[in-house]
């Protein structure tokens, strides 16, 4: 409710009874990260473009058949990944009017919310530009889309989702992914996890060790660690009919990464040109890419 001075014509301070509450709670809502946890993180970023390393391919020797042999010069591919940041900012001021009639000081409550944004805004880069065109090369002029040999189709393994998660690592595996050295998500809405559940993934002991529904966490299946998120139930790149499908991401941690240029950054300072309203601001600067398509692939869930 927002009162103007006008509300006040007329009324001594004794008689004012309307009191806003002590405390703020946030509406429900995506406070932390699900995914940066999830992938190679680079803090600390400068430039307009950025790669995280120089990347090699493999090495492969030649048979010696003959002494004195000429030692022969193996060629080893290079590449690079390049980062590209995402600046996002915002601002909420606080009426030197309003805050007379409060019991509390807003700002904690406001910077806590801005950091869900800012946690929620790491989530939605990793997604979009887990499925985007990356930049790619020597100097980030060219650009390598997504594998796309490495989604598992809707209708693949008679769409079953226990069948489906293994033919994902089976494509990963495809590509000389060592899966037991690698860290492995995968992204599941809802609906996926409803899917779990009716496959007795988390009631039968075929399954699982120990009891899971004593626990709010997913556990692992097949060495995939499964990620909540809603957003996942999004069709991002599906060529099928729009809302037809969940591409969920299944990755290697080491086959996905975030760069920061600017971590979360708050500032408080009056404004003299808002008759000295308090402005608390936040920025920020973010990208994502796929630092090796062999180790990304996705499936898609009928929706």
């Amino acid at each position: 409710m927002s009162l103007t001075p006008s509300d006040y014509a007329g009324i001594e301070n004794h008689q004012i009874t309307l009191k806003f509450a002590n405390a703020l709670q946030l509406l429900a809502q995506q406070t932390v990260s699900k995914l940066e946890s999830c992938v190679t993180v680079k803090s600390g970023l400068k430039g307009a473009t950025v790669s995280p390393a120089d990347q090699l391919g493999t090495f492969s020797t030649k048979t010696r058949e003959n002494r004195y042999e000429e030692t022969p010069a193996v060629n080893v591919s290079r590449t690079r990944r390049w980062y590209s940041p995402t600046m996002k900012h915002g601002a909420y001021i606080i009426d030197t009017f309003d805050s007379i009639k409060m019991d509390l000081n807003p700002q904690e409550g406001i910077v806590q919310s801005m950091l869900a944004a800012y946690h929620r805004d790491i989530d939605a880069t990793i997604l979009a530009d887990f499925f985007a065109a990356n930049k790619v090369g020597k100097d980030a002029t060219s650009t390598a889309n997504f594998d796309t040999t490495n989604i598992v189709a809707k209708t693949d393994a008679s769409g079953d989702v226990l069948g489906k998660i293994a033919l994902a690592i089976s494509k990963l595996q495809d590509k000389d992914v060592d899966i037991e050295q690698e860290e492995i998500y995968m992204v599941v809405p809802p609906s996926v996890e409803t899917a779990l559940k009716d496959a007795g993934f988390y009631v039968s002991s075929d399954y699982q060790d120990s009891k899971v529904l004593t626990g709010k966490k997913l556990p692992p299946y097949g060495g995939v660690n499964f990620v909540r998120y809603n957003l996942a139930k999004t069709n991002i790149g599906s060529t099928e009919t729009p809302n037809n499908v969940y591409r969920c991401p299944i990755f290697c941690k080491s086959g996905v990464g975030l760069g920061k240029w600017e971590d979360f950054v708050v500032s408080v300072d009056k404004r003299a040109d808002l008759s000295n309203a308090t402005q608390i601001y936040m920025e920020y600067a973010l990208g994502a890419t796929r630092l090796e398509e062999a180790k990304c692939a996705a499936i898609d869930f009928a929706a």
